[in-house]
């Protein structure tokens, strides 16, 4: 009788391969969003905690891009130079990682910020590798004309680029650069919402001096 013993292949990724598991540009842009809601908030926050809080937000970040290329394996094969389609990292390795990841940052994000904060973390992560949606600050009040503006001709470009992907019979050039297009979208969106706090800021003390109605 024969005894079958499973071993597991070593490991063959990089560094770079787990830095590019936890998709550092859209990080980048999840860290700026998280700073321009920090700036915007009506009660300072102490800077300890502002850095405490923007580097569990930045481990967060990268816990849902690897689980999002964990789930998403099939999906990336397509595109062979990430590190799992590649074969220098299992799909396993990367979900464990992304799970590591997402729970330390929640709870360290919890015992040295506070409880709602990492709350909300732990939903963002779950939000973005399950679902994806567009927030409207303009129509709900929270935004003035600056970001209305930007809003409508990124909006626009958007829509173009998704026409162009449509019509696509070859190749994937349009895909690319409607993908690439969505990353500068949203930075462009909240930098917006960052210069119009600080438009509203600069042009505050000149409105006080102008008659209001009753």
């Amino acid at each position: 009788m024969s005894v079958t013993v499973a071993r597991a292949e070593p490991s063959i990724a990089g560094v770079g391969d787990y830095i590019e598991l936890m998709k550092p540009r859209v990080m980048s842009l999840v860290v700026f969003t998280a700073l321009v809601g920090l700036v915007r908030a009506p009660v300072p926050m102490h800077p300890v905690l502002v850095l405490t809080a923007l580097l569990c937000i930045a481990v967060g970040a990268g816990a849902a891009g690897a689980l999002n290329m964990w789930y998403d394996a099939d999906i990336d094969a397509r595109m062979a130079a990430r590190p799992i389609p590649a074969g220098r990292l299992a799909r396993g390795e990367a979900l464990a990682f992304g799970l590591t990841l997402a729970g330390f940052s929640v709870v360290v994000l919890g015992l040295l910020v506070n409880i709602f904060a990492a709350l909300l973390l732990a939903v963002t992560i779950g939000f973005y590798v399950g679902i994806y949606t567009i927030l409207a600050p303009w129509l709900l009040g929270y935004a003035g004309v600056l970001y209305e503006i930007a809003a409508v001709l990124a909006g626009g470009a958007m829509i173009v680029l998704a026409i162009r992907v449509r019509g696509e019979a070859r190749g994937h050039a349009a895909s690319k650069q409607m993908f690439g297009f969505s990353i500068l979208y949203l930075f462009l969106l909240f930098a917006m919402l960052l210069v119009d706090r600080m438009a509203g800021g600069l042009f505050a003390p000149l409105l006080g001096h102008f008659p209001t109605g009753a």
